[in-house]
């Protein structure tokens, strides 16, 4: 969680000597990055960032050093208009290559109006796209439920070794990963006979749901690995291709409809890409398959 200490060396790195003037802006072509606090009191917190475009066409995920604040404001709230009237202050519009944000309406709508290019950012996006498969699920719906009431019984007991994380109620199909990470651990501390009969009784919900939280499991680490290769090494058909291989001999329903999912996102991404090159420059992908094997290593023996 974030400490007074972390909120001050934010503060120290993107204090006020690190906003620019206008002038500033009209060196090069910029991509923007913009999101919206929650709720706090009665306010709420714009945030938008610029990075040069240059920098996304380099290898190497995104640092603090390659951001430049452009606007950091409260308000009481974001109008679509609002946000735009923020950003002409600070950059012209014609310096703006594409801008990214989270699907939210309100930025969406903004960018519509700088008539800019939306990219949604990746992080939401699976999101989104785990929402659209599991939230109806009712083996993830016992699944949570089994782990919450495990939580609020088991907290204080003699067996808190086996209690799970908790799980965040904003944006929860964001932070699944942890749930069936603690899944699978509880899953091999069974097979291997390392918990005691009051530990195993407080666990009997797992097994009906071994499966169902084996394969969701692969599902989520495949997805966390697109991610960072995306982050790390740009969006490009040749990675878009290369990537589908990591869903490659998963066939179950869940995958299926995860894969129709992520071909539709790069699909959309292939459309705005036209014209325009932002991606990182290929390299060996012997790498990353080869970390990927052994990201799954350990959870392919329990198949």
């Amino acid at each position: 969680m974030p400490t007074h200490t972390t909120v001050l060396n934010w503060t120290k790195k993107q204090g006020i000597s690190q906003f620019q003037d206008r002038e500033f802006y009209l060196r090069e072509k910029w991509v923007l990055i913009a999101d919206e606090s929650i709720q706090f009191g009665n306010k709420k917190l714009l945030l938008v960032l610029a990075v040069p475009e240059r920098r996304c066409n380099e290898v190497g995920a995104l640092s603090y050093h390659d951001l430049t604040p452009l606007v950091l404001k409260v308000g009481a709230s974001w109008k679509s208009e609002d946000i735009v009237a923020e950003i002409r202050k600070h950059i012209d519009l014609e310096q703006v290559s594409y801008c990214i944000s989270d699907t939210g309406s309100n930025l969406t709508k903004a960018f519509k109006l700088m008539n800019c290019k939306h990219i949604s950012d990746i992080n939401h996006r699976f999101s989104l796209i785990i929402q659209a498969v599991f939230e109806d699920n009712q083996q993830l719906n016992d699944y949570t439920k089994a782990l919450k009431l495990l939580r609020a019984q088991k907290s204080m007991s003699k067996i808190a070794r086996i209690v799970p994380p908790n799980q965040r109620i904003m944006n929860r199909f964001m932070n699944l990963t942890p749930l069936f990470e603690w899944g699978m651990k509880m899953i091999q501390l069974l097979y291997k006979n390392q918990l005691t009969e009051e530990e195993k009784a407080a666990l009997s919900f797992i097994e009906p749901l071994k499966e169902f939280i084996f394969e969701t499991y692969q599902i989520l680490i495949r997805l966390g690995k697109i991610q960072e290769i995306f982050k790390n090494k740009g969006f490009s058909k040749n990675y878009m291709h290369k990537v589908k291989r990591l869903f490659s001999g998963m066939n179950s329903a869940n995958a299926l409809k995860i894969k129709e999912q992520i071909n539709n996102y790069f699909k959309e991404l292939t459309s705005k890409q036209k014209g325009k090159r932002f991606v990182a420059p290929p390299i060996s992908w012997n790498p990353v398959l080869e970390d990927t094997k052994k990201l799954l290593e350990e959870t392919n023996r329990l198949e």
